[in-house]
């Protein structure tokens, strides 16, 4: 298991009977972004898993089933928009709020990411103030 996998494995909590936090999935290919995401929601009580491209989030999401889920927008092998319309297709995640999170900032992207379903759009590098208002 690569340090990566192991972080995955270690975030992955699931939720007990008792416990009412909200579960978030973030999905970045960057190591750093996920971490610095993960200690920030973390901090506001919020539960949290990681994943680290599109495919991990498809299947992470379905058992840990999450509230929201921050997803990246330029990742290798499936990209955000691709991962947003996967989810929205399924009738078991397609009810999830998704915020898409971007070095873009070009309004061609935004767009193409709300037409995908991603309910909002931040841009990198991520502002604590904006993160906690959506």
């Amino acid at each position: 298991m690569n340090p990566t996998e192991a972080l995955v494995m270690t975030s992955f909590q699931r939720t007990s009977a008792g416990d009412t936090r909200s579960r978030v999935l973030v999905v970045d290919d960057d190591l750093q972004t996920r971490c610095l995401l993960e200690i920030l929601l973390q901090g506001e009580g919020l539960e949290t898993a990681l994943a680290e491209n599109g495919q991990q989030a498809l299947e992470i999401v379905k058992s840990f089933k999450p509230q929201l889920i921050l997803l990246d927008l330029m990742m290798p092998g499936m990209t955000g928009f691709e991962v947003v319309k996967k989810l929205k297709m399924d009738p078991d995640t397609q009810s999830i709020p998704i915020i898409l999170v971007s070095s873009l900032e070009d309004r061609a992207s935004r767009l193409q990411g709300l037409k995908a379903g991603a309910e909002e759009f931040l841009t990198k590098p991520i502002d604590h103030t904006d993160l906690q208002i959506r």
